[in-house]
């Protein structure tokens, strides 16, 4: 339950503040442009680090964010 709750705070911080999700965007377009999609380890694991974030948030909060704001990465 906590780690649900967790979770749902992450996806309200960028609910609120859509500015952080362009930014994750264009991370992930930049990946992409790199040849790295946004759902491989390799993406999720520099979210992570970058956003102090588990493995298992950033993998949520990327797939949040691409669903919802960039349908166009990949």
């Amino acid at each position: 339950m906590a780690a649900a709750q967790a979770q749902s705070q992450l996806l309200e911080s960028v609910k609120q503040n859509p500015a952080l999700a362009k930014q994750l965007c264009a991370e992930l377009r930049q990946m992409n442009g790199s040849g790295i999609a946004s759902t491989s380890k390799q993406a999720i694991q520099t979210i992570a680090q970058q956003r102090q974030l588990s493995f298992t948030d950033a993998e949520v909060l990327t797939t949040y964010v691409v669903g919802l704001y960039c349908p166009d990465v990949r």
